[in-house]
């Protein structure tokens, strides 16, 4: 079978899990804001702690409105879609180093690189898939709301297939050198503590952790399209390393 058919052949069954999870996160969102008492929210946000407001996101959030609800929404979708791309990224070769098939994947008759390329295309399609199928779940649970307007839609999405992409080549790199899931596991973390880290401590080297540059934040308060840039372009720069680095694995 072709490689790339053979990914979304075999990846097919746990895009549609993230996708269930991701609904459910979204319409579980969602339903607890068209119930809440608004007021009763403002006091609770009011006396709280302030390492929980940055852990959710919300100390410049006004969730008593629906964008801003709406961005502490997109913060939670984004820790789910971050771990999606790192799990899909590192499952490329991962996956294939754990059942043994890697040496049989690269003793076929096409380069190595074609092989990874090949993979990592297959990947991408099903990020764009998995992340339009979310992005509109979201855009109509805001209608159903009382809707949102153009622009905020429009860096909600941005925000999202950003992020999508950018920990999809870092699982993409991490896989490379690492046999395990679990360094993409400590890697996430590491990221989200130190932007939680470094907002508790008022350092502006915040504003270039990812999690702060896909956050809902950014979707409300208006996005910094460099940075939003300057990861994408680390995105390519993981892949252009993988593929370079590919040539010396074993197989």
């Amino acid at each position: 079978m072709n490689i790339y058919k053979r990914e979304l052949v075999i990846r097919y069954k746990s895009t549609i899990f993230w996708s269930i999870g991701a609904v459910l996160l979204i319409l579980s969102s969602f339903y607890k804001f068209a119930i809440a008492d608004l007021g009763a929210m403002s006091s609770m946000v009011k006396y709280m702690p302030e390492v929980i407001k940055v852990m959710y996101g919300i100390n410049d959030l006004d969730i008593t409105t629906l964008g801003g609800y709406g961005g502490v929404t997109i913060n939670m979708l984004n820790i789910l879609i971050a771990f999606y791309g790192l799990f899909l990224g590192f499952s490329l070769l991962g996956r294939e180093k754990k059942s043994g098939t890697i040496e049989f994947l690269f003793v076929k008759p096409i380069f190595k690189k074609k092989v990874l390329l090949l993979k990592i295309l297959a990947g991408f399609t099903i990020i764009v898939g998995f992340i339009g199928f979310v992005g509109l779940v979201l855009t109509i649970a805001f209608i159903s709301q009382g809707g949102i307007n153009s622009v905020y839609i429009f860096r909600m999405f941005i925000s999202i297939i950003s992020n999508a992409i950018f920990f999809y080549s870092l699982g993409i790199i991490l896989s490379i050198f690492y046999k395990k899931f679990n360094i993409c596991i400590i890697v996430f973390f590491v990221i989200y503590l130190e932007a939680i880290f470094l907002r508790l401590m008022h350092i502006d080297l915040y504003m270039f952790n990812p999690i702060v540059v896909f956050s809902g934040d950014a979707v409300v308060n208006g996005q910094n399209y460099l940075l939003l840039l300057s990861f994408l372009l680390l995105s390519k720069l993981f892949i252009h390393i993988a593929l370079k680095s590919v040539k010396t694995m074993e197989g």
